[in-house]
This record gives C-alpha cells, sequence and structure tokens, in this order.
C-alpha cells in the first residue's frame, strides 16, 4: 500500500506536513517506484502536470538531479516557493526547474520530447481526462513513461477531498448545495485539529481565525476543491489512458480500512482510494 497525501487540502493553507511530504517524500515515493523496476530517473527530462505549488516538482530535481518542467492552468506563485521550499537561495536559483500556466489542454508549444511525465494527486481534478492524457502521449518521446497517481477517488471515504471538515462518506448522494449547508452551519469539526501554538481544537471559528481564513473564504475554498473532482470511477481512467496511446505496465491500489454509513450499499470500489502506476508510451 502506497502512502497518500498527509492532506489533500494544500491549496486551502499548507499545514506543518505539507512541506516536507511534497518536497522530500512524495518525490522519494516517485523515483522509488520507478527504481523498484531497475529505471532511473537520473539526469532525466521530465513534464510535472498539475504541478499545484512547485514543490513536488522542486524535489524531484534535487532527488534525482534531473530537468523538471511543471504545467498546471494556475499560475505558479514563486515567491510563495522560493520563501518556503527548504533551499538555500543560490540552490533554489540553480535548480533546473522551470513552469508553464497552460489554461487549455493544448500543449503543442511542448517539445515532445519528455522521457517522463508524472501527475501526483491531479488525475482526480482534470476537467477532461482524455484531452489530458492526450496532450501526455505527445509531450513524451517514443517509449517515455507516465507515472499517474490519483487519490482519493470519488467513491472512496474521502473523495470529497474536505478531510478534516466533513466525515468519511459524507458525500456520496448528496449535491454540492447540501454539503455547502451543512459546512455553513458547522461550528465544530469532527476531530480535534491541531494549532500553531500546539493546543488542539475542534472549535471551526478558532481554527480558521489560526489559520488566517475568515468563515467566507474558507466555504468558498471548501466549494471550489468539490467543484474541482471530476468523480471519475478509476475502471473509466485506467481505461482511458490506455485508449490514449499507453500501455500500463505496473499498478499498486492505495487503501485503507474504513468504516461504511449504515445507509450506505458496501461496493468494492469504496475501498480503492487511489492508486499509483507506470504506463508506457506506445
Amino acid at each position: 500500500m502506497s502512502s497518500p497525501d498527509v492532506h489533500a487540502t494544500g491549496h486551502f493553507f499548507h499545514n506543518r506536513n505539507w512541506i516536507d511530504a511534497h518536497f522530500r517524500s512524495v518525490p522519494n515515493e516517485i523515483a522509488n517506484f520507478f527504481e523498484g523496476d531497475g529505471i532511473s530517473l537520473q539526469g532525466a527530462k521530465i513534464l510535472d502536470i498539475g504541478t499545484g505549488d512547485g514543490l513536488i516538482a522542486l524535489g524531484l530535481t534535487v532527488r534525482a538531479n534531473c530537468t523538471v518542467i511543471g504545467i498546471d492552468p494556475l499560475a505558479l506563485n514563486i515567491e510563495w516557493l522560493k520563501a518556503n521550499a527548504p533551499l538555500t537561495e543560490t540552490d533554489f536559483d540553480n535548480a533546473r526547474f522551470s513552469f508553464f500556466q497552460a489554461p487549455s489542454n493544448d500543449w503543442s508549444f511542448l517539445p515532445g520530447d519528455f522521457d517522463f511525465a508524472i501527475s501526483w494527486s491531479a488525475g482526480e481534478h482534470f476537467e477532461n481526462f482524455s484531452e489530458v492524457t492526450h496532450s501526455i502521449h505527445r509531450a513524451l518521446k517514443p517509449g517515455g513513461k507516465y507515472f499517474f497517481q490519483t487519490y482519493p477517488l470519488w467513491k472512496s471515504r474521502w473523495g470529497h477531498h474536505l478531510f478534516e471538515w466533513v466525515p468519511e462518506f459524507f458525500h456520496i448522494g448528496k449535491d454540492v448545495t447540501e454539503i455547502y449547508n451543512y459546512l455553513e452551519n458547522l461550528r465544530q469539526t469532527p476531530k480535534p485539529l491541531k494549532l500553531n501554538s500546539g493546543e488542539e481544537s475542534d472549535l471551526l471559528e478558532v481554527i480558521l481565525e489560526d489559520r488566517m481564513l475568515s468563515k467566507e473564504n474558507w466555504l468558498q475554498l471548501c466549494v471550489d476543491s468539490l467543484n474541482s473532482c471530476n468523480q471519475m470511477g478509476l475502471d473509466e481512467m485506467l481505461s482511458l489512458i490506455e485508449v490514449c496511446g499507453f500501455k500500463i505496465a505496473k499498478a499498486e491500489y492505495i487503501t485503507g480500512g474504513f468504516h461504511l454509513p449504515p445507509n450506505l450499499p458496501f461496493e468494492v470500489s469504496r475501498g480503492i482510494e487511489g492508486v499509483k502506476l507506470i504506463a508506457n508510451r506506445l
């Protein structure tokens, strides 16, 4: 079983584990997954799809002495990255990392000479999964390899991506309005959360003040996160990856124990929270 993100709400705010997990742990997990098959990322040219805050891409350049180009529909906050990445200013400036903002899925400006492509916890947000996967295929050189990790899948317990704020499976059978109304009336979180002081609290007002978020901004971030999920099933994702010109060569499911609510029918897919895989470009 692979390790999912410590937190998948880092785009709300970066918790204490986020930077270390994404700069060190995730690049190590990606490199180790390849190295388990005797494949090295050393010196390679890598495309990072859905690069987000850039920590994973930057961490890979350090882990594998490689060149990483990040691509994302949203702008990269380079000043935040420079201020928070655990690198000296000189090492940051010398890192072989660059970024393209691409609002559409047309990446014809890329040269098509990448050795590897990676996407970490991004596939569940691809608005047009097929278009993105075709663009990844075109960006890779013949024989290139695609590392795909998606977590959490929509039907699984944390598919709503609102880990701290709503219970497991809360989103199943509900629309966004129902979830918004629940959040709007929320006063206490399901579990106490650690504050910057080191103390814990389950009072939402205290937690948001600690994280410098207004209730209105937090609600909008929650809804944006929820709406960003494409709600695709794993079988559909894997099928499209192969339809778009890849052959899946290695896969590992991300699973975990869970308690099923009484009113929710059991499905095997509930227990498959995500997957990581290597697909070869045909």
